[in-house]
């Protein structure tokens, strides 16, 4: 099974997860990404640090060969784990306020934990 049915089962049977976004290269569908793309999701969770820097969920998905979290520019951390497929995947922390937005019960944000979201620059 591809990492991305994988991890779309495990986000739909984890409730500490409110929602999830498919973005970067896998979300486009004006240029479509390749089968060695990776896979960028974002995740509105109260308990950010759990996805950060634990590594029991990760066994839900596959097995992890290399996991480290890094800087990033826009998001703060980034979690970055590739697995022994070969497949590679990239959580980034999410800011608070869209926790916090979320928990008001927004309709800006999709509650369908499988809904693609794709960022334009804009």
């Amino acid at each position: 099974m591809a990492l991305l049915q994988k991890l779309t089962r495990y986000i739909q049977s984890d409730s500490n997860i409110q929602a999830a976004f498919l973005v970067g290269s896998q979300a486009r569908s004006d240029c479509p990404a390749d089968e060695y793309s990776d896979v960028d999701t974002a995740v509105v969770t109260g308990a950010p640090e759990r996805y950060l820097y634990a590594d029991g969920w990760l066994e839900h998905i596959g097995t992890p060969r290399v996991s480290f979290v890094e800087d990033t520019f826009l998001c703060g951390r980034e979690r970055r784990i590739l697995f022994e497929s070969g497949e590679d995947l990239d959580i980034p922390k999410m800011p608070n306020c869209l926790h916090a937005i979320w928990s008001r019960g927004s309709s800006k944000i999709p509650r369908n934990p499988t809904r693609r979201a794709c960022t334009t620059g804009r």
